[in-house]
């Protein structure tokens, strides 16, 4: 499934499940362990530091590419100022993206 067609909750499950809050495989999913990464700014911005930690590069290019469809491009200036104005969905989006190259 593409992530741009996710709803915020099935992002955030998976997202939760990458991260490693809960189980790969579970047939029932504890909402309590579930972070809401798709609309908090503070738990993305919580994400996006992590998965910073993980893969700089990959997660500033996944960045990119949510944000203005960003290929390769060197550092214009708007795609810039959007870089710096993410929401959480698409730190969310673009999380998801490293952490699945990852696997």
């Amino acid at each position: 499934m593409n992530v741009k067609d996710m709803t915020n909750e099935h992002l955030n499950i998976e997202l939760s499940k990458l991260l490693g809050k809960t189980e790969k495989n579970a047939t029932q999913i504890n909402y309590g362990h579930i972070c809401d990464y798709c609309t908090d700014a503070v738990t993305s911005s919580e994400l996006q530091e992590k998965i910073i930690g993980i893969d700089t590069e990959r997660y500033v290019r996944n960045l990119g590419g949510v944000v203005s469809d960003w290929k390769n491009e060197k550092y214009k200036w708007n795609t810039v100022a959007k870089l710096l104005t993410v929401t959480p969905r698409q730190i969310a989006e673009a999380a998801y993206m490293t952490l699945r190259e990852d696997i």
